[in-house]
């Protein structure tokens, strides 16, 4: 699977966060994916209905923070128990993933981040890296796009 540039505008997202230990992530962000399952009702408009996102907010030591959400209008309302993320705009090291083998892909980005002479934000940096996923995202194979955002 091939590693491309990407070049987004800002990003604007409504959806879920958790904050846990990354040894809970495997349990936290699928959960959170089923309560916004039960949620997309409650947005009213959104940019593209096939797709959803998940967001690197940042770390501190073995404390994550995701969020998981669907994309927006910028001035789209945020519905209650819900929270609103704004991304700028960047470039990205974009690649496809499919399996069980996330770390290789996001390393094989890495590499190719490397070899292309450019620089990434620290990891525990907000919004290092998105994933995008296809609906619905818990449907069986493990398969979506991750981006990693290259330092300006």
């Amino acid at each position: 699977m091939d590693v491309r540039l990407v070049e987004s505008g800002p990003i604007h997202a409504v959806g879920l966060v958790t904050t846990c230990f990354e040894s809970e992530l495997s349990v936290d962000v699928p959960r959170l994916w089923g309560w916004l399952g039960g949620r997309v009702g409650d947005v009213s408009r959104r940019l593209d209905p096939q797709r959803q996102v998940s967001l690197f907010l940042g770390r501190r030591g073995d404390i994550y923070t995701e969020f998981v959400g669907l994309v927006v209008p910028e001035d789209a309302p945020t519905p209650d128990g819900m929270v609103r993320i704004d991304v700028p705009a960047a470039r990205y090291a974009a690649t496809d993933h499919v399996g069980q083998d996330v770390q290789g892909s996001y390393r094989r980005a890495f590499a190719w981040i490397e070899q292309q002479g450019l620089a990434m934000p620290p990891h525990e940096r907000a919004f290092h890296h998105l994933e995008w996923y296809r609906e619905p995202v818990l449907s069986g194979e493990l398969a979506f796009e991750i981006w990693v955002r290259i330092q300006p």
